[in-house]
C-alpha cells in the first residue's frame, strides 16, 4: 500500500496535511520550524506560521500566553500550546545531554551551558560528570536572583550523590550580559568547592554566562 503522500495530488492539499504527511514520511529531522509551528497551531495558516518563526530564539523563549494571542489567529488555547512546547524544549535542553559530551577545558563547560544566554533571569545550573568528564546530566538549581541562600550545597551535591557523579559543573547566568563575577558569586562558589571537597565530589568549574561571552572562576584563580 503506497503512503498517504502520495494519495492525492499536492494541490488538493492544505499547508498542514502537506506538512504532517512531511513528517510522517520523512521525520523530524527535515522539518523547519514552521512546519513544527503548523503541528503545533494545528490550522493551515502558513503565514501565521512565518511570523512566529522569524522571531529571534530570545524572543520565542520569552514569549507568555499573552504574548502569542496578540497574532491574528492565535487563541488561548494555541497560546498554552505554544508556551507549553518551547518550556518543554528548554527543560529537556537544560536537564540532559548526551552522555559522550565531555568538558575537558573551559570552551567545552562554555558550551555545555549556552542555552543559559537565552535567559532574562538568572538560571543556576549544574552539570554532572563521570571519572572520564562525560556529562551524564544537568540540573537546574535555582531561577531568579542567585544568592547563597537559594544555591545550597545540599541541594547542588544531592543529585550528585544520587547520579554517582565524580565531579560537577556549575555555571549561572548573567541576563545583564556582563559575565563578571559578583561578591556573591565568589562566596557561593568557595562554599561548593569546600563542600565538594568534604564529601569527595569535585567542584570542576562555575562558569558565568553572560550575552556571547563568559568567565571561568577556575581560569581566575577561584577553583
Amino acid at each position: 500500500m503506497q503512503t498517504s503522500l502520495f494519495n492525492k495530488n499536492i494541490s488538493e492539499k492544505s499547508y498542514t496535511e502537506i506538512v504532517r504527511e512531511k513528517i510522517a514520511f520523512y521525520g523530524t529531522e527535515y522539518a523547519s520550524i514552521n512546519d513544527l509551528l503548523a503541528i503545533i497551531i494545528g490550522k493551515d495558516n502558513p503565514i501565521l506560521c512565518s511570523q512566529i518563526a522569524s522571531l529571534s530564539v530570545r524572543e520565542l523563549m520569552d514569549m507568555t500566553i499573552s504574548d502569542f494571542m496578540e497574532f491574528d489567529g492565535i487563541g488561548k488555547r494555541t497560546a498554552e500550546q505554544l508556551v507549553a512546547s518551547i518550556a518543554l524544549a528548554k527543560k529537556l535542553a537544560n536537564e540532559s545531554l548526551p552522555s559522550m559530551h565531555t568538558a575537558r577545558n573551559p570552551e567545552d563547560t562554555a558550551k555545555i551551558f549556552d542555552d543559559l544566554r537565552h535567559n532574562q533571569q538568572e538560571h543556576f545550573v549544574v552539570a554532572y560528570l563521570d571519572t572520564k568528564l562525560h556529562v551524564i546530566g544537568k540540573k537546574t538549581i535555582s531561577i531568579g536572583l542567585i544568592d547563597a541562600a537559594l544555591v545550597h550545597p545540599r541541594e547542588v551535591y544531592k543529585d550528585a550523590i544520587k547520579r554517582s557523579a565524580a565531579t560537577i559543573i556549575c555555571a549561572h547566568s548573567h541576563p545583564s550580559g556582563d559575565p563578571n563575577p559578583s561578591k556573591e558569586d565568589l562566596e557561593i562558589t568557595k562554599r561548593l568547592k569546600k563542600a565538594g571537597e568534604l564529601i569527595g565530589i569535585k567542584l570542576l568549574d562555575h562558569v558565568i554566562i553572560g550575552d556571547g561571552r563568559w568567565v571561568s572562576l577556575k581560569d581566575m584563580g577561584y577553583i
